[in-house]
């Protein structure tokens, strides 16, 4: 059974702007502080599996800077 690490949704809130900037599109899974990037969620889950065993990670895809903005 695999479980859940709060410090790495805390991290991707914390690094979330620099994310939209650096990686815009791209997919991150991040398990107990590790992270991987890729094309897509399948890639970033192997890749992070691979390298953490008993955390599940959290996975999203990374938006667009355009797509946070809001039109009032």
């Amino acid at each position: 059974m695999k479980n859940i690490n709060q410090k790495d949704d805390q991290w991707i809130r914390k690094n979330f702007e620099r994310l939209v900037e650096k990686y815009p599109g791209k997919y991150i899974a991040v398990a107990a502080g590790k992270y991987v990037l890729g094309q897509t969620r399948q890639e970033v889950e192997e890749k992070i599996t691979q390298k953490v065993k008993k955390i599940l990670p959290s996975v999203l895809q990374i938006p667009h800077k355009e797509s946070l903005v809001c039109a009032l």
